[in-house]
């Protein structure tokens, strides 16, 4: 027969357990909206800054389907990553903590020590991590939105004595931009690219070059020209 004393703390252990889990899940409803905001700023700001550096005059849209499934996921990706991560530290901490005996009280600095130990530890990786993933899927949009100017893409390191081997080996692959870079036996659409595992994608600062198609882009510019030109009656 158990004991009263292990009885009440696997009851205990099991209750905390199941605070952790509501925490969680009010910061995923809280958070995941505030990552899809960020992403959709810097998505938007990104393809911006490509168009405008091709001068395509060419207006960027987040309602392709492309953008708006990579909207969707990213939000619930990160904060489900965090959560992930984060219970696994909670559980463990509560239960060394109720191991030892401790009261409430202790275990409530062990849970406050968890939060800000994952706040300090992640945040430096994240803003690497989600600017990368934001900058790759961002650029990629933008080279299909381009009318066909853009129709292969170039893997491109930071080049500095920080890049992994395998980004390494990858500088310099040429694709379609609609066809994957093979990144140490990953295919990966960009660099920072989410269906990549941790060790392809976390802290990677590489970054998605457009190769422009000159026939392309002469047919689009001519096409620009002669609209402004009938938009101000023939004055060109």
């Amino acid at each position: 027969m158990e004991k009263l004393g292990d009885l009440t703390g696997k009851r205990y252990k099991a209750a905390a357990q199941a605070d952790i889990e509501a925490i969680l899940n009010e910061l995923r409803s809280r958070h995941e909206a505030i990552f899809r905001a960020v992403h959709e700023h810097s998505v938007g700001a990104a393809a911006a800054e490509v168009l405008e550096a091709l001068a395509l005059e060419i207006e960027f849209s987040l309602t392709t389907p492309g953008a708006v499934r990579y909207l969707e996921d990213v939000g619930a990706r990160l904060v489900r990553g965090i959560n992930d991560e984060t219970a696994a530290q909670l559980g463990k901490a509560l239960s060394e903590g109720l191991a030892a005996g401790e009261n409430t009280s202790a275990l409530g600095d062990r849970v406050r020590a968890v939060f800000a130990e994952a706040s300090r530890s992640r945040a430096t990786t994240i803003s690497v991590t989600e600017t990368t993933k934001a900058l790759g899927f961002g650029s990629l949009e933008a080279y299909r939105q381009t009318e066909g100017v853009v129709d292969e893409k170039e893997w491109q390191t930071a080049g500095d004595g920080d890049v992994r081997e395998a980004h390494v080996e990858a500088g310099g692959q040429l694709r379609r931009i609609d066809q994957p870079y093979d990144v140490d036996g990953e295919q990966l659409m960009y660099p920072g690219d989410p269906s990549g595992s941790a060790g392809n994608v976390v802290n990677c600062r590489c970054a998605n070059l457009p190769v422009l198609n000159q026939a392309s882009l002469r047919r689009l510019r001519n096409a620009r020209a002669a609209q402004r030109q009938y938009q101000n009656g023939g004055a060109e």
